[in-house]
């Protein structure tokens, strides 16, 4: 068999890898043709529509003068953009008072449901900062023990820790409602000291062997993981 690269082909590949490079920059030239033919033609029509606007502001503006009431026109805008400008700013007032007050207690999870924290991962061989956490059933609302317990992570995209149950129309308000218990991982901001991916996947273990502890009767838990709760899962 002849090998791949040698010698004696060493010439025929040469040239054949030159029409491959000349076939490929042939295709890169001829998309960056039309790439830029595209431009071109998007921004002389964005230029023309902004030409348009402006004979159309500048028309207004002329009316507005001729009529006398250009100054009037200025005042109202002025007083509009300054009112709005400040209800932005008593918002993001209001924003900033709530992230301090929501530090200042801990950062608890966004749940709307009452909880109790069944295992702290603090406290673990080895330490995360997840905690499970069981869903109290609301008023009304029967949790059967015999049916599928539900274990819900929560994602970690930027989200707030509990974001996952923030209102009754959530994977936890479905599965509370169908009588299933419902388990849920939130976590703290900032890791433990050391603490490594591995450590998460074995807290999780520990998590899920503690449902089925407390749910002999029933079958394996549904674990649901959101976002980056997903791929982490998939690992467990």
């Amino acid at each position: 068999m002849t090998p791949l690269f040698s010698l004696q082909n060493a010439p025929k590949r040469s040239v054949d890898d030159q029409k491959v490079a000349a076939t490929a920059q042939q295709r890169v030239m001829t998309g960056y043709a039309r790439r830029m033919e595209k431009m071109a033609s998007d921004h002389g029509r964005r230029l023309e529509q902004l030409w348009e606007e402006a004979k159309a502001i500048q028309t207004e503006l002329s009316k507005r003068r001729e009529a006398g009431d250009l100054y009037r026109a200025a005042y109202d805008y002025a007083v509009d953009a300054g009112r709005r400008t400040v209800l932005t700013l008593d918002t993001l007032r209001e924003r900033g008072n709530n992230d301090i007050a929501h530090e200042a207690a801990g950062m608890p999870p966004a749940l709307i449901y009452d909880n109790e924290v069944v295992v702290d991962g603090r406290n673990l061989p080895r330490p995360v900062n997840y905690l499970l956490l069981r869903i109290i059933p609301p008023k009304g609302v029967e949790s059967l023990n015999w049916k599928r317990p539900y274990l819900i992570i929560d994602p970690r995209a930027g989200h707030g820790a509990g974001i996952g149950g923030f209102k009754s129309d959530s994977q936890v308000g479905v599965a509370l409602r169908d009588g299933h218990p419902v388990y849920f991982l939130v976590f703290r901001p900032h890791p433990e000291p050391n603490q490594t991916l591995a450590d998460v996947m074995r807290a999780e273990a520990a998590f899920v062997s503690e449902i089925r502890r407390r749910h002999p009767e029933a079958p394996k838990p549904i674990i649901v993981g959101n976002c980056q709760g997903g791929w982490a899962t998939m690992i467990l």
